[in-house]
Parts: structure tokens; C-alpha cells; sequence
């Protein structure tokens, strides 16, 4: 199995990661990548290919607990350690920047772009958001205009969702500021 590995706001994969028959992965950058895309800190831009030491204690974290993952486990019949089949079914949906996809099939998500896909928000709305979630860890209401991240549209009036991890979480108004 050869997959493609994306990076949020990079329009070619930053590598190919592969699977071998015996399970072992191995992952090599492109050719053309510079060190703002580089994947993590643990595998440092190389010419030469990563073996399957380091790609699984990178690979492996990308993955998701939970139902989808024991769903695919059961209906492919694949085990907990095949971290490439793993990520050729669930990978085009790994939480944060990263995505892994089969290879020659295109990102696995599409990410926000500026200035098309946001709105600039004025000083005095971003002092406001600021202030409130310093004091009240409560965002302000939102004003006529909308949000400028998605993450925060659907939010309910009277809490603040904060974004940790990939996850929803309401968070409850502090009493006392911070400081």
C-alpha cells in the first residue's frame, strides 16, 4: 500500500508513506518540501526514507480510539498493529493538519484558505473576543457578522465552545478573572 501524506495548506503531499506485506512502514518527504512542512519534530526533512520504528511512533498517533476505529477493525478484519491499513481506511480523517490518503487520490480534507474562507475582524472585535475569554473564559456573543471560524458558528448563546483536540467542550463562565 502507497499512501500520500498531506499537510493543511499545501496543495502536493509532503511524502509517501508505504506499507510492506510484513506490515512495516516506511516514509519518505518529497522532493520539494521546505522546513515550514515538515510533519514533526521527530522526523527531521531527509532525502532518505524513515523505516517503521519511526513512522509508527508518528503514524500510530494520528489514529483515532473509539468506534470508527473498532468498526474498521472488525469489518476489515485488520488488527490494532497494522498502522498503514489503519490509515489507508481511516487516515483521510486524522485529527489535526495532517491527512494521509491513498496514494494518487487527493487530500483527505479540504482546509481553510485566506483570505477566501475567513473574515477579517477589527481591532475592536478581536480586543473584545480577547477580554472576554481572559475574564470569563466566555466568548462575547457573536454580532451581526459572522465568526471567523467555522469552529465557533454553532455555538450556543450562552456558552463558548473551545476547540481542544478535535473535540467539542463547553466550557463554563469563570466567576473571578484570572488576573
Amino acid at each position: 500500500m502507497r499512501m500520500d501524506v498531506w499537510m493543511e495548506g499545501r496543495d502536493a503531499p509532503v511524502g509517501l508513506l508505504a506499507r510492506s506485506e510484513d506490515k512495516s512502514l516506511s516514509f519518505v518527504y518529497a522532493d520539494d518540501i521546505g522546513p515550514e512542512h515538515r510533519i514533526s519534530m521527530s522526523l527531521p526533512i531527509t532525502p532518505e526514507s524513515y523505516g517503521d520504528a519511526d513512522c509508527r511512533g508518528y503514524f500510530a498517533n494520528l489514529l483515532f480510539e473509539g468506534p470508527q476505529l473498532e468498526r474498521v477493525l472488525d469489518g476489515f478484519g485488520l488488527g490494532r498493529g497494522d498502522i498503514g491499513a489503519l490509515l489507508w481506511h481511516l487516515g483521510a480523517d486524522c485529527p489535526g493538519a495532517i491527512s494521509v490518503t491513498p496514494e494518487g487520490t487527493g487530500p483527505g480534507k479540504m482546509p481553510g484558505r485566506f483570505p477566501e474562507d475567513y473574515e477579517r475582524l477589527s481591532d475592536a472585535r478581536l480586543n473584545q473576543i480577547v477580554l472576554s475569554c481572559i475574564s470569563t473564559v466566555v466568548c462575547p456573543r457573536a454580532s451581526a457578522t459572522r465568526h471567523p471560524s467555522r469552529a465557533f458558528r454553532a455555538r450556543s448563546p450562552a456558552s463558548c465552545s473551545k476547540v481542544r483536540f478535535g473535540c467539542r467542550r463547553t466550557v463554563p463562565a469563570r466567576r473571578h478573572p484570572i488576573f
